[in-house]
């Protein structure tokens, strides 16, 4: 949380985004990329090694044993893997709305999600996205079991 306040406040200055949620979901990019990125070089060492040969010994080059090869053998892991990166977005996403300062450019749909604490507008919007988040990441793990 402390990396999204940061990255999201820096992100305004530089580029000046000014709090808006194209600062706060790049933000959430650049938290979740590496999580994203080691997922699936996971998902595609898992492939044979001996499928990569076979296809390289029969003259396809290293893009197309990639793309008809190790992809298609590994799109359930790194389905799984870009599931489940949306699954952690979300759930981090929950925490950065509720104590980002409050802007006069924030959008719409963060002041939506801004309801007075104890509200039942706060508790929906909370409830909504916990919901979301446990989804995704269930969508996500069962889809890396299969």
């Amino acid at each position: 949380m402390v990396f999204g306040l940061a990255g999201w406040a820096l992100l305004s200055a530089a580029a000046g985004l000014r709090g808006t949620t194209a600062a706060m979901a790049i933000v959430l990019a650049l938290l979740n990329l590496p999580w994203l990125s080691s997922r699936v070089e996971r998902a595609l060492r898992a492939v044979p090694v001996e499928l990569e040969e076979a296809s390289l010994a029969l003259g396809a080059s290293h893009a197309g044993t990639l793309l008809r090869v190790s992809l298609p053998h590994a799109a359930r892991g790194v389905l799984g893997a870009v599931v489940l990166c949306l699954g952690r977005s979300l759930a981090e996403c929950a925490p950065l709305l509720c104590v980002a300062p409050a802007t006069t450019e924030a959008p719409l749909t963060m002041a939506l999600w801004r309801a007075p604490t104890g509200s039942p507008g706060a508790a929906v919007s909370a409830a909504f996205l916990a919901l979301l988040a446990i989804a995704t990441t269930a969508a996500g793990r069962r889809l890396r079991a299969r």
